[in-house]
């Protein structure tokens, strides 16, 4: 779907997660258990628990979570840091949010606060920087109707049966193989394997494979590094390459 898919609509492995820990901390909330279970997944060996520790200790003093914050070499909890890191990163986003969102939707606020974060990334033409180096501007993904479209989902539409991105998939796989947009990750990868999984499919990468022996890249590479070190596989891409563009 292209650069801001993934935190638009809840495309991240993390989201999953994050819905998982915002189940576990309503139930254990609403029992009365927050502080004990904050205090035992803190002493927790995994980091993940500890990391869940610290989401649990700023949800209970009412602080939003930063969903690209990196807290793998946080270990302990420190109240005055957190603080400022949701009045530096988070708290204004935060206000906007329930003033136009009422509600815990957390899915929504990271969509939101996506969209208010980084719009560098995908808003505004980098065609200053691209121009120096000779290249032309890349439309961004990101407009107004598409983001005014992804705030408006609920999570559920976006998170539902162990996906990411359930909405987009359901869309895609209405005219494709559904099975495909139903895997865990989509992605050039991904997509590749899946073809791989055919006769058809097998049988176009043993014709491809052929060409790429025949290729005077693939003679050039194994003159430099050992042939054994040549991914085949990956020169494919320049074959099909090569011969749209009347190359070969």
């Amino acid at each position: 779907m292209g650069d801001g898919a993934d935190r638009l609509f809840l495309g991240m492995s993390r989201y999953l997660q994050f819905q998982k820990l915002v189940r576990v901390y309503g139930l254990v909330k609403a029992l009365g258990l927050a502080r004990p279970a904050q205090a035992l997944m803190a002493l927790a060996p995994h980091q993940e628990m500890r990391k869940a520790a610290i989401h649990f200790k700023n949800w209970t003093r009412g602080l939003a979570p930063y969903t690209e914050r990196n807290l793998d070499g946080v270990h302990t909890y420190d109240p005055d840091y957190e603080q400022r890191v949701y009045d530096l990163a988070i708290k204004r986003f935060r206000e906007c949010f329930e003033k136009d969102f009422p509600g815990e939707d957390f899915g929504l606020f990271f969509a939101y606060q996506a969209a208010q974060m980084v719009p560098e990334m995908f808003f505004y033409d980098p065609s200053d920087i691209q121009t120096d180096l000779g290249l032309r501007p890349v439309p961004a993904y990101w407009d107004d109707d598409l983001v005014s479209l992804a705030v408006s989902l609920p999570t559920s539409w976006k998170l539902r049966g162990g996906k990411t991105k359930y909405i987009l998939r359901k869309a895609a796989a209405l005219n494709l193989d559904q099975s495909y947009w139903m895997l865990p990750k989509i992605g050039l990868q991904n997509s590749y394997a899946y073809v791989l999984t055919s006769e058809e499919g097998r049988a176009w990468r043993q014709r491809m494979i052929a060409e790429v022996l025949a290729s005077e890249e693939f003679e050039m590479l194994r003159t430099m590094v050992p042939a054994s070190a040549v991914s085949q596989d990956r020169l494919i891409p320049l074959i099909v390459w090569k011969k749209r563009q009347g190359l070969s």
